[in-house]
């Protein structure tokens, strides 16, 4: 479907809107730059760059400042992330996604009244985080205190990025991520060289907060220059509201729970063990989480603009189109899942010192619960796409319920090990909830998971099995948990 432009008014907007906003202007012309398939394809390839690049750039800061830096700062750091983006999901409005998906999307109306919703997020999102900085630091994890201040600076990242432009947004509504992408990476490399040179003096957990404020200052500022599109300012539309919440109810649900179920693994096990372990654990994390990121960010950015613009095509032509995407997505996403899965810990070994070699195995073990994801992520944006937003909050909602389950009876009977196999197979009830979802919805691929699940899972087996013919050791497996084993 085209966006609606001047000559070109969409037919069904929402009623109560003022007069002439459904005439509003908007200056994005992604026709110029090709059809919806061809910027789908363009974007999908620059998205992938983005990340590796990305990855590739926060994998030479995590060396560098592993050097510089404690175990215990990682932890820490760990701790404050978690804090500030949990506050930012429970107040998320799916902003971003209301502009991509809904048909007032280019209109000036909307996007004002987005911006100005957005930007008295971000101060509230700041004043939870002071509130509860105490209570975290001195009562709850009462082994970092140090959390009662960096809280509250942390968080001055969400007053930045409430002024970010929602021209950005409207980009990626187009599926022009071009510039979106130049930005992220020039980011990235102030936000490494900010953090190398304040650690290189201070020494300090600071070095990894003030790093990350520098590059949002940039970031945000930047958003209301090098993208197309009318300047932001502070509006109050009621029927634009209505709008937002009505589409966005579904997504503050959602992304509320998912930050439960994507970070418990983080929340629980600060309880459970030190921060200098838990400063190992996050680099298995950061190692392991890397395909997931590159999932996610191909199900925002890609797939579900590029649905959103066939969303009115017949539910069997969609269904096919997402097949044969899933399907080119599996194949790229599954070799680095293999790669992790069998040979993370060697170079875990190789490029981090003896401090961090534990989370050699950690990373193995993670790296096997990624080939889930992948079946779910690579068509689980077409739910939202269609209208249809409450399957992503339902199976938040399963996983929510797995972890709950699993996660200290893991941890009672086998330690950390037993911990990372359960929050390793998070993502198998939330994929059951999508697939009823899917169809529902006349969007099923069940079968096709099925089969490339059997192909993947006889590849990762008989390449560990080869390992452990040639080397004797198992990736996952500890030299003493190898050893009760009898292996």
């Amino acid at each position: 479907m085209s966006p609606p432009t001047h000559n070109n008014p969409p037919p069904d907007l929402p009623p109560g809107l003022p007069p002439g906003a459904q005439a509003a202007a908007a200056p994005v012309d992604p026709q110029r730059h090709g059809s919806v398939g061809q910027r789908a394809k363009r974007g999908a390839v620059l998205v992938v760059f983005n990340l590796a690049f990305g990855q590739c750039l926060r994998l030479a800061s995590n060396l560098l400042l592993t050097r510089l830096l404690l175990p215990e700062h990682f932890g820490l750091m760990a701790m404050v992330n978690i804090f500030v983006a949990g506050i930012n999901m429970f107040s998320d409005l799916g902003i971003r996604q209301s502009i991509v998906q809904n048909k007032l999307g280019d209109d000036p109306r909307f996007l004002n009244t987005a911006w100005t919703i957005q930007v008295i997020r971000g101060f509230g999102v700041w004043l939870v985080a002071c509130l509860i900085a105490y209570p975290m630091g001195y009562w709850l994890y009462t082994d970092m205190p140090e959390l009662a201040w960096l809280l509250p600076v942390a968080a001055l990242n969400a007053i930045i990025f409430g002024f970010q432009s929602t021209k950005i947004f409207t980009a990626g509504r187009h599926l022009l991520v071009g510039r979106e992408i130049a930005l992220n990476i020039s980011a990235s490399i102030i936000s490494l060289i900010a953090m190398a040179a304040i650690a290189y003096v201070w020494r300090s957990v600071w070095a990894l907060v003030i790093g990350v404020l520098i590059a949002s200052v940039y970031k945000s500022a930047l958003t209301h220059f090098i993208f197309p599109g009318p300047t932001n300012r502070f509006a109050w539309d009621r029927a634009c509201l209505r709008e937002l919440i009505s589409f966005g109810k579904w997504i503050f649900f959602g992304t509320l729970l998912m930050f439960i179920g994507t970070n418990a693994d983080r929340l629980i096990l600060g309880k459970l063990i030190t921060p200098e372990q838990l400063g190992v654990y996050q680099i298995a994390f950061m190692l392991s989480s890397m395909p997931r990121m590159l999932l996610k960010r191909l199900g925002n950015k890609v797939i579900f603009p590029a649905v959103s613009r066939k969303a009115d095509l017949d539910r069997e032509r969609l269904r096919g189109i997402l097949l044969n995407r899933q399907r080119k997505i599996a194949l790229v996403m599954a070799i680095p899942g293999v790669i992790l899965a069998v040979a993370g810990d060697w170079f875990v070994h190789f490029a981090w010192d003896p401090r961090y070699h534990d989370a050699g195995w950690m990373t193995s073990l993670l790296a096997l619960g990624i080939w889930l994801a992948i079946v779910r992520t690579s068509v689980g944006p077409a739910l939202m796409a269609v209208g249809k937003p409450q399957y992503a909050t339902f199976s938040q909602v399963a996983r929510i319920v797995w972890m709950a389950g699993g996660a200290f009876i893991g941890f009672h009977y086998g330690g950390l090990f037993g911990f990372l196999i359960v929050y390793s197979l998070s993502e198998l009830l939330p994929y059951f909830v999508t697939l009823y979802g899917r169809c529902r919805e006349g969007l099923n691929t069940f079968w096709q998971d099925l089969w490339m699940t059997g192909v993947y899972v006889g590849v990762v087996g008989a390449l560990i099995a080869g390992r452990y013919a040639i080397w004797g050791d198992i990736p996952f497996l500890t030299p003493e948990l190898m050893t009760r084993l009898g292996l």
